[in-house]
């Protein structure tokens, strides 16, 4: 089967411009094209294609997707609709006997700030759409998705059912999002999100609660090319006691100009080159992106992009880093007592775990395990992340 190629279409002046690698305004955009999934095949022990989805735009906004199965048969479709630049509704079909049906609807509801409040799902009953799910948004004072309230329709009324809550580290990024039972305020389930140095996610951890334990239950990795475009996502799954593989996604964009443009930045062996399009495939097929050059960011490398400038200061320091054998937490704010401190590697477990209550000074010893970067929790106001790199 043969890949869709980044191809260039020329689109309306109308349209937003993208950034890319952190720099300005620029007279291109990629947009995803297509993504094609592969499927772990236990008896082969390889990767075999299970679906294709395929994206369609209107002046530039997505408005539909249609989902091919591993022979190329259309199986179901997603329709996107806007009101005032927002998401209004999203209207989901699938296959039979050749005709499309419905099959779900989404309405999305926003406040006079344009932020999103509520979203109400609906389900095609025989000749009528039935109340399924809603969902209600809740945000902090920065203005970052805080809690994230989950009902079912049972017996013509919306009944309470669970709470995600989501956590932020120091500079407001995303680090983890469990979700509570309403009715007895049990743990359900969790993802955590671990980032890399240049502040994109690479990895995303699911676990859920049983027995009064977390358990891991899926993993995946994702994959950015040179210029910070992600290109692939790996999935795991945990099983018998160990990560195991389970699906892979490769995603293609295409290419999108301004009228009149004629050049585009691509990362040429670390360097951003400005090239004609015209030559856009010969830069591509020796291994340049387009884009410009990802580099290393400031801030630590277990954040992502941030959904808030402000920040507050550490309650905590950290060294040395990179270390050999010993790293030592030190508690700097009295006010915000540190309740735990936990060691894990990049699938997630936790390697070492240390209830601090009391505690200023937390030594945590790294000599037994492999030369590489951990994530360090610190668990207080709010759960703060970072990385620590064994030497």
């Amino acid at each position: 089967m043969k890949n869709r190629r980044i191809s260039v279409v020329i689109f309306s002046v109308s349209l937003l411009l993208i950034t890319t690698g952190g720099a300005s305004a620029q007279w291109y955009r990629l947009i995803p094209d297509s993504i094609y999934t592969y499927t772990y095949n236990n008896e082969t022990h390889a990767t075999d294609f299970s679906s294709v989805n395929y994206n369609y735009y209107t002046n530039g906004v997505l408005d539909s997707t249609v989902t091919a199965d591993k022979n190329l048969r259309p199986v179901a479709k997603t329709i996107y609709s806007y009101e005032n630049g927002n998401m209004a509704e999203v209207l989901s079909l699938v296959v039979s006997a050749g005709t499309w049906l419905n099959s779900q609807n989404q309405l999305f509801y926003f406040d006079g700030d344009n932020t999103l409040i509520e979203r109400v799902v609906t389900k095609w009953n025989g000749d009528q759409w039935q109340n399924l799910n809603r969902f209600t948004y809740i945000y902090d004072e920065s203005n970052r998705l805080s809690v994230y309230n989950r009902e079912f329709w049972r017996i013509n009324t919306f009944t309470d059912y669970s709470t995600d809550s989501l956590f932020y580290d120091e500079n407001g990024y995303l680090t983890e999002r469990s979700a509570r039972l309403k009715s007895t305020g049990q743990y359900v389930t969790r993802m955590l999100y671990y980032y890399d140095l240049t502040g994109l996610k690479s990895y995303q951890i699911r676990q859920d609660y049983i027995n009064n334990a977390w358990t891991n239950v899926s993993a995946t990795q994702y994959y950015y090319n040179k210029c910070g475009t992600q290109v692939m996502s790996e999935t795991e799954k945990w099983i018998d006691g160990k990560w195991q593989p389970d699906s892979r996604s490769n995603v293609f964009f295409r290419i999108e100009l301004l009228p009149g443009a004629r050049k585009i930045p691509v990362c040429h062996n670390g360097q951003t080159l400005l090239v004609f399009y015209t030559t856009l495939d010969s830069h591509l097929a020796h291994g340049d992106c387009i884009g410009e050059c990802m580099t290393a960011s400031p801030i630590s490398q277990t954040q992502a992009t941030p959904t808030d400038k402000k920040s507050k200061s550490l309650p905590f320091i950290v060294y040395p880093n990179p270390t050999s054998e010993i790293v030592q937490v030190r508690i700097m704010d009295n006010e915000c007592p540190v309740t735990g401190v936990e060691l894990l590697d990049y699938y997630g477990r936790v390697i070492r775990s240390v209830n601090t209550v009391g505690q200023t000074e937390i030594r945590l010893d790294m000599n037994s395990l492999k030369s590489g970067n951990y994530i360090l929790r610190v668990i207080s106001d709010t759960v703060y992340s970072t990385v620590i790199t064994k030497k």
